[in-house]
């Protein structure tokens, strides 16, 4: 063990020189690391910052000139430096300070990377580089290059423009406005005409100061909905009192659109749920009162404890069965329960174990899944086809139909471990959903999307 102080050039050689640290000194003289700092003070030899004894050995620290080459002509950030010496960034930002070099901001350091007008619109316009791109190029972030396009009143691409197929050009504004405006065409009719999807089509309007149409504002006229009323009745081929509210939502035209929007009118106008707006709208179009649907129930509450034996409930569900011959004897959906009236049979299913175990009683077919067959998306395809199949003409059903049509497990499903719906309809072909483009061209007008 050493016992005495060592001499002052064999310390200054280790620390100095050397570049051992208090640590290291401290285990070969076998003392404490407070100890090495004592003999450094005693000597007047000067003390690494933390910042300084994290530098690599032999690290030769560069120059004033070269850190202003670096970071301020350059335009290279206190990390970028940092890796290229090999040391921490806040190990630059010391050096920056103690040579008295003025710190710049975020924006500063990106403005020095930036293009300029004519570079940019090369890049965007001529080579129709994307935002990632662009930004990967000059190597700054993405909403950094949709910064500098705004400045210089360069139009940013939207998602769906930037979908677009090759070749594909947005017509002049005479031509949309005489489309739309003179010959009354739809934009999903002008979407088809140019190739392009529905909210493109919207927005090169908004763009061109065309007033969009609004399309709730269809329903306003009388006429219009006992039309469109009439046409529901001849697709389903039933009668004014035996309409239900599903039919209006699972009923579709040709065209694979639906006539909710006939119904969300009077629920949109009176505040009104599905069955109460169904009834109202037979009374206004058809003159029937309020009572007289064959869905109409005003059933009296009903108590949980009502239905806590088996053979009460039951009958109570065969009743429901009694009144609704569409059901064909099947358990409906919650949705459907509530839509009609028979909420309470939706929450008494509960006290006999859900649903599924309701359903088996009746005797009808419940299928049981592994918990690993929702994992695979071919079982799921194979679901969502016969419902495209058979139920929705070709169109690929929305969560709040499956949820209301009783496949929540498929929602569920598509959520957890298929990346939602978006990623499913693009899996089987359907591309994102409108309401996905809506969205992403609002956001694109709020908070300058990139594509």
């Amino acid at each position: 063990m050493i016992s005495k102080i060592p001499l002052r050039s064999e310390l200054e050689r280790k620390y100095v020189i050397e570049h051992h640290s208090q640590i290291e000194l401290g285990r070969e003289y076998d003392v404490a690391p407070v100890t090495i700092k004592c003999w450094l003070e005693k000597y007047d030899i000067p003390i690494r910052s933390l910042s300084e004894a994290m530098l690599p050995n032999g690290f030769k620290e560069p120059t004033k000139k070269q850190l202003e080459r670096w970071y301020v002509k350059d335009g290279q950030t206190a990390k970028e430096i940092g890796e290229r010496l090999g040391i921490a960034k806040s190990t630059v930002l010391n050096m920056l300070e103690k040579n008295g070099i003025e710190r710049l901001t975020r924006i500063q350091t990106c403005n020095n990377a930036n293009p300029g007008k004519r570079g940019l619109k090369k890049l965007y316009i001529g080579e129709r580089k994307s935002l990632k791109e662009i930004g990967k190029i000059l190597g700054v972030a993405s909403p950094t290059v949709a910064r500098w396009l705004g400045e210089y009143d360069i139009s940013i691409r939207s998602i769906a423009e930037v979908r677009m197929a090759p070749g594909v050009k947005r017509p002049c504004n005479e031509e949309l406005e005489r489309w739309y405006a003179s010959e009354g065409r739809t934009t999903v009719e002008i979407a088809e005409m140019i190739g392009v999807s529905d909210p493109t089509v919207g927005l090169w309007l908004r763009e061109a100061g065309i007033t969009l149409r609004d399309k709730r504002g269809i329903y306003d006229n009388k006429s219009t909905r006992l039309e469109v009323f009439k046409e529901l009745l001849k697709l389903t081929g039933k009668n004014e009192k035996t309409i239900s509210t599903v039919d209006f939502q699972e009923t579709h035209r040709d065209d694979g659109t639906a006539f909710g929007g006939l119904l969300g009118w009077y629920r949109r106008n009176h505040q009104i749920k599905r069955g109460a707006a169904r009834d109202l709208l037979l009374q206004d179009l058809c003159g029937i009162e309020i009572g007289e649907s064959l869905h109409y129930r005003k059933l009296p509450k009903r108590k949980l404890k009502d239905f806590e034996e088996w053979d009460d409930y039951q009958k109570s569900i065969n009743k429901m069965f009694e009144d609704h011959p569409e059901l064909n004897g099947k358990f409906p959906t919650t949705s459907w329960l509530g839509d009609n009236g028979y909420y309470h049979l939706g929450r008494a299913a509960r006290l006999h174990g859900g649903a599924s175990i309701v359903r088996e009683k009746l005797g009808q077919v419940v299928l049981r899944r592994s918990s690993d067959y929702l994992k695979d998306f071919d079982n799921i395809r194979v679901e969502l086809e016969k419902i495209i199949k058979h139920q929705l003409k070709g169109e690929f059903p929305t969560g709040f139909w499956l949820n209301s049509h009783g496949y929540f497990h498929l929602t569920n499903a598509l959520k957890r471990h298929h990346g939602g719906f978006d990623e499913a309809r693009e899996k089987m072909g359907y591309g994102p959903s409108t309401s996905i483009r809506e969205l992403e061209n609002l956001l694109e007008v709020y908070v300058g999307a990139v594509d």
